[in-house]
């Protein structure tokens, strides 16, 4: 499924800058998720450089949203770059296989990139 449109139900800032860097959103298929979108992915792929609790690439969300979104009792999170490519997984995947790490404002959980559904962007 493309997540290109979704209302937004409940902005999710960044306790630094208060600029949106998520949000829970509601599609038409009745589908709920956590969803950050134009990402750069260059910019925002979390890279472990020489961390050995985490080997592989990831995708991070903030603790404190992923919270808000559990209590919501979202299920999915989605990660949409800039061009359209898609990453979807799930909130247990989260729970199950994500580490922690702090960004020097908030702590993270980081899942690796292989606990993701990746989808091209459309041409």
């Amino acid at each position: 499924m493309r997540y290109s449109s979704g209302e937004v139900l409940v902005p999710l800032k960044a306790k630094a800058t208060g600029r949106m860097v998520a949000a829970i959103e509601t599609f038409p298929d009745g589908t709920t998720a956590i969803v950050r979108r134009n990402v750069n992915v260059q910019r925002h792929t979390f890279k472990p450089m020489g961390r050995t609790h985490l080997m592989e690439p990831a995708w991070c969300f903030n603790l404190a949203h992923l919270k808000v979104a559990w209590k919501r009792g979202v299920r999915k999170a989605v990660v949409v770059a800039e061009d359209g490519e898609t990453w979807r997984t799930s909130l247990r995947a989260f729970k199950h296989a994500a580490r922690i790490y702090i960004d020097g404002y908030d702590l993270q959980l980081a899942l690796g990139l292989s606990r993701w559904t990746h989808e091209e962007a459309s041409a």
